[in-house]
């Protein structure tokens, strides 16, 4: 789609209608969708993660959820997994994928009324700010260029927008455009490679959305009068978003902190994988806080630590501006997402490391919990029913 405005570029600067698009913050549901709704339906939602792939499955029968499903596999054979540390895919990988989900589902998601929504690791995706100031033509091509300089891929991306408007804001802040994207090809990939397996999906959506998404589900995590933060942390590096009246007003790639860098002293020093590694921490906070631990237990403690010391502070820096930049709202409790959050001991060593209130994110519904490593998944699949 062509771009003839700044304003126009605001909103959305790329879509591709079929089998996917990007969401821009301002999308809309059809009219069709709004002003009809078959009897019973099901949203199927598939994050495709770095490591792990979270699926949920949500049945809905008029108004009223009546089941809901979720598991969690590899996003590669596990032979694949050891020393990945980019979500470079390969098409055959991605097919590969797309067939295992298929199994898992068992026809399960072959219905008319299944709607698929897909939303990908960010290490996969790119996340940066572009000056244009509110005079100047914005193009397409121009934004490309922009985000294939500094990234020295040269791709054709599919890019979309998120919100830049606050009141009170300089020039300066406003003439500067968030840009999310990822590579077209990849996202093709993953939608002929799910279309192929019967999973055709209805929207690929970018992991801001879908973390924006997850808080409004978790109505406790939603605070009317507060800026509202989540945390999605889990192999890759961890991200932060927040909300404020309903829109994302802010996100940021954290440095620090990821699964990845919590694990690798346990990889290098005891040749553990990411599943050992992820146990081996688990153990460590537990003995540690208990007074048991062993000098090995004690070593990866403080390894540990220093890692969440390092992300506090990166957080600390975010949270100080996001309250700067939204004067008189405050700043409410920082909502933990993805499978590092699910790690024995270490949400609560990292509520050590910080003064705002940190909680896990979960949804219950009837006798089913979906937990912290099923947030995204679970913001597709209801957006979905």
């Amino acid at each position: 789609m062509a771009v003839r405005s700044s304003r126009d570029a605001r909103r959305v600067l790329v879509s591709v209608d079929y089998p996917m698009q990007v969401k821009s913050a301002n999308h809309k549901r059809g009219l069709s969708r709004l002003s009809w709704k078959p009897s019973s339906s099901c949203g199927l939602g598939i994050d495709i993660g770095q490591r792990a792939t979270k699926i949920v499955s949500v049945q809905r029968q008029r108004d009223a959820i009546q089941a809901i499903c979720a598991v969690c596999i590899p996003t590669r054979p596990e032979t694949n997994q050891v020393g990945s540390t980019q979500c470079n895919w390969s098409t055959r990988e991605i097919k590969e994928l797309s067939r295992v989900i298929q199994r898992v589902l068992n026809g399960r998601s072959t219905s008319r009324r299944t709607r698929v929504a897909v939303t990908l690791s960010m290490s996969a995706c790119d996340y940066r700010t572009v000056y244009v100031p509110q005079d100047t033509q914005v193009s397409l091509r121009a934004v490309q260029e922009t985000i294939a300089a500094a990234k020295n891929d040269h791709r054709a991306r599919c890019i979309a927008l998120l919100p830049n408007a606050v009141v009170g804001e300089s020039q300066e802040q406003q003439d500067k455009l968030r840009c999310f994207s990822l590579p077209e090809e990849l996202s093709w990939s993953v939608a002929q490679s799910l279309d192929e397996a019967g999973l055709t999906p209805s929207v690929l959506n970018g992991a801001p959305w879908c973390m924006a998404g997850a808080m409004r589900l978790a109505a406790a995590a939603v605070q009317p009068d507060r800026i509202n933060v989540a945390l999605d942390w889990s192999f890759g590096s961890p991200t932060l978003v927040a909300m404020q009246a309903g829109e994302i007003s802010y996100v940021r790639s954290m440095l620090h902190g990821s699964v990845q860098d919590l694990v690798a002293t346990a990889g290098r020093d005891y040749q553990m994988d990411t599943a050992e590694g992820v146990h081996w921490i688990g153990q460590c906070l537990e003995h540690t806080a208990l007074n048991v631990a062993d000098a090995a237990q004690i070593e990866t403690y403080d390894a540990v630590s220093r890692i969440c010391s390092q992300l506090a502070e990166e957080l600390r820096t975010a949270l100080e501006y996001i309250a700067w930049r939204h004067q008189g709202c405050k700043v409410g409790t920082l909502w933990l997402m993805g499978g590092a959050a699910r790690i024995n001991g270490l949400s609560d060593l990292l509520q050590s490391k910080l003064t705002c209130p940190v909680a896990q994110w979960q949804v219950n519904c009837g006798e089913t919990c979906l937990t912290a490593e099923y947030a995204l998944a679970a913001a597709l699949a209801w957006g979905e029913a």
